[in-house]
C-alpha cells in the first residue's frame, strides 16, 4: 500500500493556526519563490523560544 501523500498546506496552516513561528526551507520554499525544481520537499524548521515550543505542543502531529 502506498503512503499518504503530505499534505504541505494543512501542515504550515496547523503551524499557523497555533501561533508557531517557523521557516520553511527546501524545495517547496524554492518553488515558492517561484524558481522551478523537480523536487517538492518541505522542512518547517519551528523557532526554539520556550513560547514556540510549548504552542508546537500544541498543535495537531
Amino acid at each position: 500500500m502506498p503512503a499518504e501523500a503530505l499534505d504541505p498546506f494543512a501542515l504550515l496552516r496547523a503551524l499557523h493556526e497555533h501561533g508557531v513561528d517557523y521557516i520553511v526551507v527546501g524545495g517547496f520554499a524554492v518553488n515558492a519563490h517561484g524558481f522551478i525544481r523537480a523536487t517538492s520537499s518541505i522542512l518547517a524548521v519551528p523557532g526554539s523560544s520556550n513560547l514556540n515550543v510549548e504552542r508546537r505542543a500544541e498543535s495537531p502531529r
